[in-house]
């Protein structure tokens, strides 16, 4: 699952399923790629449908910092979502030189492995 998918469907629908999620290399999308959901709207939809006691045990974002399309909206997100009363680990890594592409998904799978299970 890609990270729009992460976070629309794992956080925004399946809460009460899964506690940690891995944000690979984008934000949750609006109705264009070229649009993603600002991240305060994002919070604010996913804490009108979600019980308050379910909480985001791990949450691990990453992005290429030289992705065009996705890097802006993950600069947006970081600031935001890392406060998140929901969240209570939240950690994040930026890719230098890497695009929207395999070489940044995959180091993004290690290093969330790697910490998957340590909190």
């Amino acid at each position: 699952m890609g990270s729009n998918q992460s976070m629309t469907i794992g956080i925004g629908e399946c809460l009460d399923l899964f506690a940690s999620f891995g944000c690979f290399g984008a934000t949750p999308r609006a109705n264009s790629i070229m649009t993603y959901i600002q991240p305060e709207k994002y919070e604010s939809d996913v804490d009108k449908k979600a019980d308050d006691n379910l909480k985001i045990k791990y949450m691990f974002m990453t992005c290429g910092t030289e992705d065009e399309i996705f890097y802006p909206g993950y600069c947006s997100y970081v600031p935001v979502i890392s406060k998140w009363d929901r969240i209570q680990k939240f950690e994040c890594k930026e890719y230098p030189g890497l695009k929207h592409e395999w070489a940044c998904w995959i180091q993004s799978f290690r290093d969330f492995a790697e910490r998957l299970f340590k909190y």
